[in-house]
């Protein structure tokens, strides 16, 4: 049986209500829609619906269980996938710009003197740069999949986007809190501390946007 335009609006509510992720409901919907195009069913929409998902799925349960195998897979494969950006930068051709920058930095923070609002502006920029790259993913990825369901890809991104930045702030509260008390940590901290500290940061940056881009490239090739 082939669905009406009618049924197939139901048959697509239905599982967006019983499925949380986006790749999951795609893949259970396209199979869905073929089986019953393929096999003869007796019976309402919904029954045949429901036999279907108990026959080849096992049912909501083993639906729910393939659902947090695939959220395990991808964050995996994510996660690895950001590893290998941020390793880029320490191999060859890019570990040439990676010196090239340590060389700036560290010579800059060795012959000159920077304000503190110069820290505390490369220390917002690693806090919220995160976040702002986070909101424009959202924006975008309802535009390209005209969808605003939930992506088992959000996972992947926020946790690479936030865990880092939850450590650049507790570090940062821990210099505000040291300067407020008269010292300042950078006045003591050695140059090839510091040139780590910077060097490392944008790293992570560039690494981040550029498993945001990498994101989109592939779901525009698809």
């Amino acid at each position: 049986m082939k669905p009406t335009p009618q049924q197939d609006t139901t048959i697509r509510q239905y599982l967006r209500d019983s499925l949380r992720y986006r790749e999951t409901y795609e893949e259970v919907y396209d199979h869905v829609l073929t089986a019953l195009e393929q096999r003869p069913f007796t019976g309402t929409l919904e029954e045949a619906v429901n036999q279907i998902l108990r026959e080849d799925f096992g049912g909501y349960d083993q639906m729910r269980a393939m659902e947090n195998d695939a959220k395990r897979q991808v964050i995996s494969d994510g996660v690895s996938k950001y590893l290998k950006f941020f390793a880029s930068y320490f191999r060859w051709p890019r570990v040439f710009y990676t010196l090239g920058a340590v060389l700036v930095v560290y010579f800059t923070l060795a012959q000159v003197k920077l304000e503190p609002i110069v820290f505390e502006a490369i220390f917002a920029m690693v806090v919220f740069t995160p976040g702002i790259l986070s909101l424009r993913r959202y924006y975008i990825v309802g535009y390209i999949f005209k969808d605003t369901k939930r992506s088992i890809r959000d996972d992947v991104f926020s946790r690479i986007a936030t865990v880092p930045t939850r450590l650049v702030v507790f570090v940062g509260l821990f210099i505000i809190i040291n300067m407020d008390k008269g010292k300042n940590i950078f006045d003591n901290a050695t140059p090839p501390v510091l040139t780590a500290l910077y060097v490392l940061s944008g790293v992570y940056l560039l690494s981040l946007v550029e498993l945001y881009k990498d994101e989109f490239k592939l779901s525009i090739t698809k």
